[in-house]
């Protein structure tokens, strides 16, 4: 039988994990003492303390490896996490369907994607039930813009997406007429032979998308996991990383590199890495038991 994966953290990382769990219910420490050795009892399961001063500075992983690797930046947020009456897991889109199903039952913890999508109809904002794919964002822009259904337009987490029309399309006019205001924001607009692109002039807006889709969320208390891969992920990585979150810089397998400064750890393989999920879920596990802890 194949052994738990764990997520490596410094010895250092582990006493600020501790004196965090010990904060969080200082006032009540005593009586909570048996649940927070629980606590530490699951943590325990779901990482590897790294004994040594070398893997702070660097953290640097072999090409070989499949290890996350966590930085010693994240005990504030674990801090932090822990402190809170509650949290909020954001994650990208793209990992929705995989964390829903290692967190969605964890007591304590609400998930959300950060790529939270807006219908226009008619100049009304319509919240939408149906989720595009976010693999394929032209594709679902031509899907919408060739049905001869009500004009819609996409809007990822505040940032709008794009969208093809279709002179064809039996109300091709007023989508135009719909779409055309956005001009004015930042969106280009280029005539085709067969139809109209409509596209953001500013692309890498992610992170201000992200940061207005956080701003939109009842509980401020948030906890956002974020992986990105793409020059474009800079920014929101910096970002995550900065507000407290946990950020990861995706890299291909077989390729090393130390770990840039706006992220808190390298992730090697895919955005799915089903052992990288499950480790994180224990830990989540973990948290949501302190935070019962700490809510007395």
């Amino acid at each position: 039988m194949n052994e738990s994966p764990k997520i490596r953290i410094p010895e250092t990382v582990w006493k600020d994990i501790c004196d965090g769990l010990k904060n969080a219910c200082d006032a009540h420490y005593d009586q909570l003492l048996p649940h927070l050795e629980t606590v530490r009892s699951q943590i325990e399961a779901a990482v590897e303390i790294v004994v040594g001063t070398d893997v702070d500075k660097t953290l640097t992983l072999p090409a070989t490896s499949s290890e996350p690797v966590l930085q010693p930046t994240i005990a504030a947020s674990l801090t932090r996490l822990i402190k809170a009456k509650g949290h909020v897991l954001v994650a990208s889109a793209r990992e929705y369907t995989l964390l829903d199903n290692l967190f969605g039952l964890i007591e304590g913890i609400n998930l959300a994607a950060n790529e939270g999508c807006v219908t226009l109809i008619n100049g009304q904002k319509t919240n939408v039930v149906r989720k595009p794919d976010y693999s394929a964002p032209s594709k679902v822009a031509v899907d919408f813009a060739n049905d001869a259904g009500p004009p819609v337009v996409f809007q990822i987490m505040g940032h709008f997406l794009g969208v093809f029309i279709n002179k064809t399309h039996p109300r091709y006019q007023e989508i135009y007429d719909l779409l055309a205001p956005f001009a004015k924001n930042g969106v280009a607009i280029e005539d085709h032979t067969i139809g109209v692109t409509l596209e953001p002039a500013d692309k890498p807006g992610k992170w201000r998308a992200l940061v207005d889709f956080l701003n939109h969320l009842a509980d401020r208390r948030t906890f956002v996991l974020f992986f990105g891969d793409d020059k474009n992920d800079i920014a929101a990585q910096q970002g995550v990383k900065d507000m407290g979150g946990l950020s990861f810089k995706v890299v291909p397998p077989g390729e090393s590199m130390t770990i840039p400064n706006y992220v808190n750890g390298l992730l090697f393989g895919t955005h799915q890495t089903a052992a990288f999920l499950e480790a994180v879920a224990q830990l989540a596990v973990a948290w949501s038991t302190a935070l019962d802890a700490a809510r007395g």
